[in-house]
């Protein structure tokens, strides 16, 4: 009995995936994986020996493994209390959530970082959530520039470049190293260790703990949720070591 109850749900599994392999075809739109790990929307523009070229929303193209693209349908099956992968249009990136509510043509969305819930229309969340469980719920960033958003004071004000570049307003303030570094108008104003401790001359002045929380003299004044510990650490130095 064992072994039909694991034959038929090994069937029904090769069913699903086939049959969301049909549906995949040139004008698919889709949520299609990045260079970086983050999955951004797009649409199949060709299938070629087996991979597929996806035109990103931002102009972007790349060509991909069948495992690294998503189809989202205009129509999705949908229920309650489902998982699924949603777009959030103020940075243009996929996170993992829940449904509380279904509409007619939207759901109500509940983002797995305990963020407000949001209103998600059809067609930009995809209910296959197959090998997300280790996806960040709260890394910001855009396909074009392929940054990170940084917050101050509940507000977007820049962001942090995959190479360490600080923008501030659409303007460059600096960098940050490999190595935790921050420099800023030309000089090196304090750097960030491996542990979240933020130094100044010498001494700790404050720390960015594992979801990004920027904290200084027991508060916290910030955050950049989903960045490596060095980047998170331009929240503090951008914006805390001139107050």
């Amino acid at each position: 009995m064992r072994k039909t109850v694991v034959a038929f749900t090994l069937i029904c599994a090769a069913v699903c995936a086939f049959a969301q392999d049909s549906a995949l075809k040139v004008g698919s739109i889709v949520a299609a994986r990045w260079d970086d790990g983050s999955w951004y929307r797009g649409k199949i523009t060709a299938i070629k020996n087996g991979k597929l070229t996806v035109g990103y929303d931002d102009g972007d193209s790349l060509t991909l493994e069948r495992s690294a693209i998503k189809l989202i349908s205009p129509s999705p099956k949908v229920s309650k209390g489902q998982e699924v992968f949603a777009l959030w249009e103020e940075d243009g990136l996929f996170y993992l959530g829940t449904v509380s509510e279904v509409r007619k043509t939207a759901i109500l969305f509940a983002w797995d970082d305990g963020g407000q819930s949001a209103s998600i229309p059809f067609g930009m969340f995809t209910t296959d959530v197959a090998g997300l469980a280790g996806q960040p719920v709260a890394a910001s960033a855009s396909p074009g520039a392929k940054s990170f958003v940084l917050w101050h004071k509940g507000s977007r004000v820049g962001e942090v470049e995959s190479n360490g570049r600080v923008w501030i307003g659409g303007t460059a303030a600096g960098e940050i190293e490999p190595g935790g570094r921050v420099w800023k108008g030309g000089s090196v104003v304090g750097e960030i260790g491996a542990d979240g401790r933020i130094w100044e001359g010498g001494s700790q002045t404050g720390e960015v703990d594992a979801d990004g929380r920027v904290w200084r003299n027991g508060s916290m004044v910030g955050e950049a949720p989903g960045l490596r510990l060095p980047w998170a650490a331009a929240v503090y130095f951008f914006f805390f070591i001139d107050e």
